[in-house]
């Protein structure tokens, strides 16, 4: 290689920047979508604890969904048990035969 190629060489080597000193573009889209779901993820959030059920301490979480032609008593209340979400009247229904 003549002398000539490796001054070239060794002068744009020496004239690049480590790596953690280079700057970088981050496309417009990207910091917009992170913005949307900075300030969407708090207020989804807030909306899901201000859920009056939610509050109330009989549900930790959505309601199981029912079949169509179930009845629901106007009192009938949620229970969380470790398994998930039932409504009161489908854990007790029959039992009251066997009291």
């Amino acid at each position: 290689m003549p002398d000539s190629v490796k001054e070239k060489v060794l002068a744009r080597a020496a004239k690049r920047e480590p790596f953690w000193n280079r700057e970088i573009a981050i496309p417009v889209p990207v910091v917009a979508a992170a913005a949307a779901i900075l300030i969407a993820a708090p207020i989804w959030g807030w909306t899901m604890l201000r859920n009056p059920l939610l509050l109330s301490g009989k549900v930790s979480g959505s309601a199981p969904h029912r079949q169509a032609n179930a009845v629901m008593s106007q009192n009938d209340t949620l229970v969380a048990l470790a398994g998930g979400t039932y409504y009161q009247s489908d854990l007790t229904e029959g039992w009251d035969n066997h009291r």
